[in-house]
């Protein structure tokens, strides 16, 4: 896979971690070397949307059989109805295929962006698309496998895994200034980073703060997630570590939905894996065109657990074309995700995502949002299920990320009331309003 290594570019280390990659994948069949090759035809292909279509039919011809939730559907897509995380939440096991053992599925546990933790579950052949989705659209910006990265993140790896990977976790908890120091340190031994664009502007801004050079820093390439990364932030992290920056709209129960244009700000949908429609934001029907609207995705290699029509919890305009010369969909804008930081009881700035992946260990809690009402004064509004009894171990973890001495009251609430946007935020810090 020639495409999918830069000898001139690369260390001997991260050589050997590429070819070892592959040389496994070829003894394995050549599972994700054959993902890559679709993905290649794909896109090299006139014929995407018909394609699409074949995708999306053999996935009906499969659920119509296998998804209790599903059985015996025999309609096109606008036919479905749209289904939400707490619907999921709902009809899990009515969801996943009885072709497969649920104990046999690979179990992924997400917050997402709007305070919702949720099971999903995929098969072997879904995780192993996830990959090649993630070497596919990395080329972009010659993010090989192997490449000595940077990931910012709430949840570290194994150190196995961490090497195995080349990877240098940077936990986002807390950003003060000792932190900083211990991030930029780690930053300033590799190439590349991945992750939330806030984290990295803090960063930028810590640098500034103390004079440190930009010269300092050898970074080829930037991706960020999880949040939207705005056009001021792009340039800014540009121009600071001189290198090209992308975004990358993914989740971790769907994959990579979008892959930022290195030209523009505009997102190509990868239209391989989903069906991507924008939908109003009272009503089910499709949004008019430049109108802001409910992002809505329908995974076309979800047959363990189909995710038909899911409402993403975020916003979106939808469009087609880019003047890069990309002829498909593409996301004009994404919002929704926009979150803000905290401070803890010594006034210093806490991740946001320390509190997304704490809440991810709830299977009880349907969705949760928390509010900083003033600096020693929180508020979580919980929605719940029946079977909630992990009140005392939430406040456990929330005095341990924001202090001891934290004032935390919990409100248990039949609905997390939207903004007069429609948005849901889990994250409001009313000292920055």
């Amino acid at each position: 896979m020639k495409k999918y290594f830069n000898k001139s570019n690369m260390n001997f280390f991260e050589l050997v971690i590429n070819r070892a990659f592959f040389m496994v994948d070829i003894i394995r069949n050549k599972r994700i070397t054959r993902e890559l090759e679709f993905l290649e035809e794909f896109y090299g292909s006139d014929e995407k949307h018909n394609k699409q279509e074949l995708c999306f039919q053999n996935l009906l011809n499969d659920i119509r059989h296998n998804a209790p939730y599903y059985k015996g559907v025999n309609k096109k897509l606008e036919d479905f109805p749209v289904i939400t995380k707490k619907q999921i939440g709902d009809n899990l096991n009515n969801l996943v295929s009885n072709k497969y053992n649920k104990e046999n599925l690979l179990k992924v546990t997400t917050s997402g962006s709007f305070g919702t933790p949720m099971i999903f579950y995929r098969n072997k052949s879904k995780q192993l698309r996830q990959i090649a989705e993630v070497l596919f659209f990395g080329r972009d910006i010659e993010y090989y496998m192997g490449r000595h990265h940077a990931f910012i993140r709430g949840v570290s790896k194994s150190k196995l895994k961490l090497f195995l990977q080349n990877e240098i976790h940077i936990d986002p908890t807390h950003l003060d200034k000792e932190s900083l120091k211990n991030i930029v340190s780690k930053i300033r031994q590799t190439r590349y980073i991945i992750g939330f664009p806030s984290v990295i502007v803090s960063i930028i801004e810590y640098c500034e703060k103390m004079a440190i050079s930009p010269d300092t820093f050898d970074i080829l390439g930037i991706i960020t997630t999880s949040e939207p990364l705005n056009s001021q932030q792009r340039k800014l992290i540009e121009n600071f570590f001189n290198c090209t920056v992308i975004a990358r709209y993914a989740t971790e129960e769907l994959g990579i939905i979008g892959n930022q244009c290195v030209e523009s700000e505009n997102y190509h949908i990868n239209e391989a894996s989903f069906i991507v429609e924008v939908l109003k934001k009272n009503i089910d029907e499709p949004a008019e065109e430049d109108e802001e609207g409910r992002i809505v995705v329908t995974d076309l290699y979800s047959n363990a657990m189909p995710l038909i029509r899911y409402d993403t919890g975020d916003y979106g305009v939808l469009g087609k074309g880019c003047p890069c010369g990309y002829n498909g969909k593409v996301l004009r804008t994404i919002s929704g995700r926009k979150i803000q930081n905290l401070l803890d009881v010594n006034g210093e700035e806490v991740s946001p995502f320390s509190l997304n992946v704490r809440m991810k260990e709830y299977n009880n809690v349907y969705q949760f949002q928390f509010i900083q009402e003033k600096h020693n004064e929180y508020y979580l509004n919980l929605v719940v299920n029946e079977n909630y009894n992990e009140e005392k171990m939430i406040l456990e973890n929330l005095h341990y990320i924001l202090g001891e001495d934290a004032n935390i009251k919990i409100h248990y609430v039949e609905e997390i009331e939207p903004l007069p946007s429609g948005k849901r935020p889990y994250i409001i810090n009313k000292l920055n309003s």
